[in-house]
C-alpha cells in the first residue's frame, strides 16, 4: 500500500474543497491532479493555452479515471479550471511547485509517465515550443528524469528519429505496462499508449 503524507492530504482537500483521509486517496487521483497541473504549466510557458492542448488534458483524464472513479472523472474539468486559475497566479516552478508534494508517493516508473504526458501535451499543436521545452526540462530535474530520456522524449513527440538506442531501450523498460500492474488497468493502457506513441519514430 503506498504511503500518503499529511501534505498530500491537506493539498487535495483544499482542491476538493472537503476534507479527505488517506482512505479517500487513490493512486489516480494523485497522479491526475499531479498531471492537471504540470501539463497547465507546460502549455502557459509559452504565454497561450490552446483549444487543442485543455482538449488532451480532458482526453487524458477519462483515459486515467478508472470506471470506479467517475467522481473523479468528473472533477476533471473543474480541475482544469482551478488549476489554470492558479497556475496563472504563479506561473514558474522555481519555488517548489506544490505538485512536488503530490509527486513524492509516486514511483520512478509513474514519475516516467507523468513527464511523458507532459510532452504529450507540449506537442499537441504540432510542435514543441521552446519555452514549454525548458519548463519540461525543470520538471524532469524536479522528477529526478535522467536527462537521456528527456532526449528521448523530445526526439519521439517531434517526430524525429531516436538516437540514443541504450537510453530508448532503458526508458522502454520503464514504461513497460508491467511496471503498472501493481495500480489500475489504466495506467497499464496509458503506459501502452506512450510506447505507441514513441514506437514509430524508433523505426
Amino acid at each position: 500500500m503506498r504511503l500518503v503524507n499529511q501534505q498530500v492530504v491537506e493539498y487535495l482537500s483544499r482542491l476538493v474543497g472537503r476534507q479527505l483521509s488517506v482512505l479517500d486517496i487513490t493512486p489516480t487521483m494523485i497522479f491526475v491532479v499531479a498531471l492537471v497541473t504540470i501539463s497547465l504549466e507546460v502549455m502557459l510557458a509559452d504565454g497561450q493555452v490552446v483549444e487543442e492542448e485543455t482538449q488532451l488534458l480532458a482526453k487524458t483524464i477519462d483515459r486515467l479515471t478508472p470506471p470506479e472513479e467517475d467522481d473523479l472523472r468528473q472533477l476533471g474539468p473543474f480541475l482544469i479550471g482551478l488549476l489554470l486559475r492558479q497556475v496563472k497566479r504563479n506561473p514558474t516552478a522555481s519555488n517548489c511547485p506544490e505538485w512536488l508534494t503530490l509527486t513524492k508517493p509516486l514511483s520512478d516508473a509513474e514519475k516516467l509517465l507523468l513527464l511523458c504526458f507532459a510532452y504529450d501535451m507540449s506537442a499537441a499543436d504540432g510542435e514543441i515550443d521552446p519555452t514549454e521545452q525548458d519548463y519540461l526540462h525543470i520538471v524532469a530535474k524536479h522528477l529526478g528524469i535522467d536527462v537521456r530520456y528527456t532526449a528521448v522524449l523530445e526526439a519521439g513527440f517531434r517526430d524525429e528519429d531516436i538516437q540514443d538506442e541504450q537510453a530508448w531501450e532503458e526508458l522502454r523498460s520503464q514504461l513497460h505496462p508491467d511496471q503498472f500492474q501493481y495500480l489500475d488497468m489504466v495506467f497499464v493502457d496509458a503506459a501502452r499508449y506512450i510506447l505507441d506513441c514513441l514506437e514509430v519514430c524508433s523505426l
